[in-house]
């Protein structure tokens, strides 16, 4: 029997449909009293990133290599096996005197097995995000008030430890798939509950940026469908505006100062050398980034998914060196740093 796959534009179309008819706007959240919650600092860009499907790893079980075929079989295109949150650091980095070996604490993730935490804490991260799958990421952003704090702190303080879910119930994949995602809505979504890694990223999303308005249950969305959710077009418009208008006016001599900061992140984190990314200052990676970012939302609205996928590729790949090569240690223990090697 041949088998149907639906196009990204159809699914976005299709999940635009199934949401609320509201154009998610990133603005700071509503209290009880109806005013907006306005943080210390501006809006801020937190990222999504994909794992595209490739083959599985010849060291896994019968039951995992079943699992990662049932979530490339039945999920919509781009098939993504895997889903995690990056969170960049404050621009002034760690605090002075973080040693360089320290957890950057930029990738929030779950992997089949083990419980929720900080990338860097996992075995072997420095292989699974640099190594055999650097060329597998790909990456869309969310733009919210101080959203990376805000993520940081919802990770910190509900999910990390977070279980994976029973492997008994599939690792509740089948929740997240027609006929079942039906029913998912009936799986605890509490903080803590088990979740697999769409789940939980969904969750995460959900209690840290309630504006960020996900229109199902979080186990109902797999890899592929919450990135397609999250990277929808309304939103892309949405975070292209924001990002635009980043930040406090400026001054010419300033905004060529940030526009030389972009590029010089943006050759170094795509073209550079270990050690021209650690030259970086967190502004740079900052700007390099977003100027990525901006990219593939252009992309997007042109109905060009050719260059949105190149540049969301461009963009994943990216926040891994910023992630794993330069870290979140602040600018003048990352130059101490690089003089003692010297």
């Amino acid at each position: 029997m041949a088998s149907v796959r639906l196009s990204e534009a159809q699914w976005s179309h299709i999940l635009s449909k199934s949401g609320r008819n509201q154009e998610p706007t990133g603005d700071a959240p509503v209290d009880a009293g109806g005013a907006k919650v306005q943080p210390g600092r501006s809006r801020s860009v937190a990222y999504i990133v994909g794992l595209e499907a490739d083959a599985p790893d010849t060291k896994w079980t019968f039951l995992q290599r079943s699992i990662d075929a049932i979530v490339q079989s039945f999920q919509p295109s781009p098939v993504l096996t895997h889903v995690e949150l990056v969170l960049p650091p404050p621009e002034e980095g760690l605090p002075t005197g973080t040693s360089p070996d320290a957890d950057p604490h930029m990738n929030f993730a779950t992997y089949l097995g083990r419980k929720a935490g900080w990338g860097t804490t996992f075995e072997n991260a420095e292989d699974f995000y640099l190594g055999k799958n650097f060329d597998a990421w790909r990456a869309i952003p969310v733009v919210a008030w101080d959203a990376p704090q805000r993520l940081r702190s919802a990770c910190e303080t509900h999910h990390v430890e977070t279980e994976y879910a029973a492997w008994y119930r599939l690792y509740n994949y089948p929740f997240s798939v027609p006929p079942l995602r039906s029913f998912a809505w009936t799986l605890d979504d509490a903080p803590k509950s088990p979740a697999h890694c769409a789940a939980l990223t969904a969750r995460c999303l959900r209690l840290a940026l309630p504006e960020s308005d996900l229109p199902n249950s979080s186990a109902w969305y797999g890899p592929s469908t919450l990135f397609l959710e999250m990277g929808r077009k309304a939103r892309m418009q949405s975070y292209l505006k924001q990002l635009n208008d980043l930040g406090p006016p400026l001054s010419e001599s300033e905004v060529d100062a940030n526009e030389e900061d972009a590029n010089t992140g943006e050759n170094a984190l795509l073209r550079g050398s270990d050690r021209d990314v650690k030259e970086l200052t967190q502004l740079q990676c900052h700007l390099g980034t977003e100027k990525i970012a901006k990219k593939g939302i252009e992309a997007t609205l042109r109905d060009d998914p050719i260059m949105a996928r190149m540049w969301q590729k461009h963009l994943g790949k990216s926040l891994m060196k910023w992630a794993h090569v330069r870290g979140a240690l602040s600018d003048e223990d990352m130059a101490e740093f690089l003089d003692e090697r010297d």
